[in-house]
């Protein structure tokens, strides 16, 4: 019966036999190279990257080496200084930006000389490293501009040490090395202001498009599952992976909204931030019921109360294939989309008179809503999303105020540029994360110079490098350990290709600085996919660049990078796991504390709401605040796994709790979405007092979990299924739902919201009960996951 249906169906011959399949095929690629790239944001940073290093190093060889007869490896100061500085400067507007990159001449000139004056005094030389590495990351509470700055004076203090370890470096050639960093920061200036400057308005036509590309390849794979109505872990895995990717793709044109220079008016940006969070959840809500009704029917459930029957999936499947139609702007498909629907709800109705209303029945209601809501937003952000971004008539540069606290911060930093950590006992609690984080890497670096003269007197700054290296960008011990891994599993893989590659092309230098070049701008376009294929090119560069001076042909040198690497990777570990730690179950606690405030604060905010109150938020700032919570305790988890895996112990109590907590996420993210913010009562009636009762409990009992979690005490959990009873047969004797009356049509019945709520109290009391990892009470106080010590 499936394969009659395919071949019937108008939308799939629409959908799957284009006039032309090389035609199709090319815009396939051209598709999913757009939404991989939303606003081509990395295709930019790295051609930003690349064209300011080669063209710092040209200019300066020209200048300094060439017409001034000064320093020959000058070039390389302004090549690094150009490579770091346009990664480093992130201010929150351009003039800002064009400041600190101006300003960085003077950390990058100070720490090159301290480190050539010092090099003939090598425990002086230590003490100035120590001091650089402590700077630069305490600073980094002072803002975006103090991060760029302590971060340019470590890397050429590691740079210039390095050099004056290998060929020396006199006090007489200093003057040449500031030229080439002053010509290297020029280039940075004149490429990312002038020749590629910041275009917010394009950046958010690209991140739109982006996002539209992405949600019609994620609706044509939730279109192909129902209409295989197979389960595998292939399709799921992939269901999964492009639903994903939309809620990145949103969360990429919102960031671009929220930006200072998006010249966008605050009305119009709530528009397109609804419109990009109602899409995503609703998107969402048809993977959940498509993948729902493939999982029963591959179980050989048959036509029960879980899956959809023949006369009522047809209809559906030919509404998701009107959609894509729509959404792909293909043929008559958004013409007869409407058709599509109307079609659905009647075989939906006359399914239902026959004594057949199921569990069905609902999910097919909530797949109506969805599918609607998706083709009128389609046409509502068409209408309005090309004037929203367009530029100003006077093309002014200057930015606009931004509201305080809804600037987008890079790395899991806040407003001042300071790691968000859980909660230290002792010491650790009366200092910053900044200072901690400073001494961790102080600690580290001294260890690692230590031993770099014992193991590798030499060259000790490649395992001073490696150690300085796992602590930037880092936060909690967890995830200190997962990206020192990547970058060690990065740079040794890198170390093997990159010498390999060195050995097979040394002696053409144009080749190699070839090579360097396409090495730049792999290592900066793959940074924000991965750190160890960043870490990679980097390697493989930075062997190329050996054997440029002419260093890579001696004896060992292969083996002794494999050992300073790992040895590096070791001590800045051990480092983090010795040095004010926090343990993987403290910094899950810490944690979940965190997104249970957020979701304490944004479920009463939308009780507030559904009640005819105004919330204090927009719903949609709120829900990505939640959703930004529940992915740093997914990140955390997965780490906890990984050690948990290494030293045996059980991960059971900690899959429970990451259910708990994700569909908490899940079911509180309808709230914001259309369902919510449409099922409004209204206020003063006896239907909202039982409502905001309601929400009172639950809010009490998110408090009581968060403080059972924080502070140990007694988690009491109160039921709210007695007022939930009470308030649905109130709403259905008596619909006074603002504007939305119960009709079956529009699949917004206020008992959708209610459903939710209960949902969320039902898992708070399961979460309330839960066991720790090694097993154990299970009792009334909450307990909580981590590996046992």
């Amino acid at each position: 019966m499936t394969q009659t249906t395919r071949k019937a169906d108008p939308g799939r011959r629409s959908l799957r036999s284009p006039a032309s399949r090389l035609r199709a095929r090319l815009r396939r690629l051209v598709d999913l190279a757009l939404a991989s790239d939303p606003g081509l944001q990395r295709l930019r940073t790295a051609s930003r990257v690349t064209l300011s290093t080669v063209a710092a190093a040209l200019v300066s060889y020209l200048l300094v080496v060439v017409l001034a007869g000064g320093f020959a490896l000058s070039p390389l100061f302004g090549a690094v200084v150009a490579l770091m500085a346009t990664n480093a400067v992130r201010d929150a507007t351009i003039r800002e930006r064009k400041v600190t990159t101006l300003l960085l001449f003077f950390p990058a000139s100070a720490s090159v000389a301290a480190a050539a004056i010092l090099s003939s005094a090598l425990w002086a030389q230590w003490l100035a490293l120590s001091v650089v590495v402590f700077s630069a990351f305490y600073l980094r509470r002072f803002g975006p501009r103090w991060v760029a700055i302590g971060f340019m004076a470590a890397i050429p203090f590691f740079v210039s040490a390095i050099i004056s370890s290998l060929l020396g470096l006199p006090d007489g050639q200093l003057p040449w090395i500031f030229a080439a960093i002053a010509v290297g920061l020029v280039c940075v200036y004149g490429v990312r202001f002038y020749l590629l400057p910041d275009n917010p308005r394009s950046v958010l036509r690209q991140s739109l498009a982006a996002f539209d590309v992405q949600l019609g390849i994620t609706l044509e794979a939730i279109t192909r599952t129902l209409s295989d109505r197979r389960h595998d872990g292939d399709r799921d895995k992939r269901l999964r992976r492009e639903s994903g990717r939309l809620r990145e793709r949103a969360a990429a044109a919102e960031g671009q909204l929220l930006a200072e220079e998006s010249e966008v008016s605050r009305e119009e940006s709530d528009q397109l931030r609804l419109y990009l969070f109602d899409t995503e959840m609703s998107t969402h809500t048809l993977w959940e019921i498509v993948w729902n009704d493939a999982v029963w029917s591959d179980a050989g459930s048959g036509d029960n109360e879980n899956t959809f029957p023949q006369e009522v999936r047809d209809p559906l499947l030919r509404a998701l294939y009107e959609l894509c139609a729509t959404l792909r702007l293909e043929g008559t498909g958004s013409r007869e989309a409407p058709q599509a629907l109307r079609d659905l709800e009647s075989a939906r109705a006359e399914a239902a008179t026959q004594d057949r209303d199921a569990h069905w029945s609902f999910q097919v209601r909530r797949a109506d809503a969805a599918i609607r809501q998706l083709s009128e937003g389609a046409g509502e952000e068409e209408e309005r999303g090309p004037a929203s971004v367009e530029a100003p008539e006077s093309g002014e540069e200057d930015t606009k105020e931004e509201p305080e606290g809804e600037e987008e911060q890079e790395d899991g930093r806040d407003g001042a540029g300071e790691e968000r950590e859980p909660r230290r006992s002792g010491i650790a609690g009366r200092l910053r994360p900044t200072t901690i984080q400073g001494i961790q890497a102080t600690v580290a670096v001294g260890l690692a110079l230590a031993a770099g003269e014992v193991f590798s007197s030499s060259r000790p700054y490649w395992v001073v490098i490696v150690a300085f290296i796992v602590f930037v960008g880092s936060g909690t011990l967890g995830d200190t350990l997962s990206r020192g891994v990547q970058r060690t599993v990065g740079t040794l893989a890198g170390a093997v290709a990159g010498f390999l590659l060195a050995g097979l092309v040394s002696g053409d230098r144009y080749l190699e600085g070839a090579l360097i070049v396409a090495c730049i701008f792999l290592a900066f376009y793959l940074f924000s996919l991965s750190q160890t294929l960043m870490m990679f090119w980097i390697t493989v560069l930075l062997a190329l660049a050996f054997d440029i001076i002419g260093r890579l042909g001696e004896g060992g040198i292969l083996a002794l990078r494999f050992f300073d690497t790992l040895l590096g990777s070791a001590i800045g570990l051990a480092v983090a796991a010795l040095v004010f730690p926090t343990r993987p179950s403290d910094e899950f606690r810490g944690l979940t504390a965190d997104f249970l405030d957020s979701l304490q604060d944004y479920v009463g905010d939308q009780i507030k709401r559904l009640s005819g109150g105004e919330p204090d938020r927009h719903p949609v700032e709120q829900a990505r605040e939640v959703e930004g919570k529940i992915g740093a305790v997914t990140r955390n988890a997965a780490t906890t796994r990984r050690q948990a895996g290494v030293f045996g112990r059980s991960r059971t109590a900690l899959n429970h709790w990451m259910t708990g907590l994700l569909a908490l996420d899940y079911y509180a993210r309808h709230l914001a979405g259309p369902i919510g913010r449409s099922q409004r009562l209204d206020g003063g009636t006896d239907q909202s007092a039982l409502l905001r009762e309601a929400g009172d409990r639950i809010s009490a009992n998110i408090g009581s979990l968060r403080r059972a979690i924080s502070q140990g005490e007694e988690c009491d959990i109160r039921d709210v299924e007695g007022l939930m009873q009470q308030l649905e047969n109130r709403l259905m004797q008596d619909q006074r739902v603002k504007g939305h009356p119960d009709d079956g049509h529009t699949g917004t019945s206020p008992l959708d919201a209610l459903h939710y709520l209960r949902r969320i109290n039902r898992t708070l009391g399961e979460l309330s009960a839960a066991p720790t990892v090694g097993g154990g009470r299970k009792k009334s106080r909450a307990s909580f996951p981590g590996p046992t010590r």
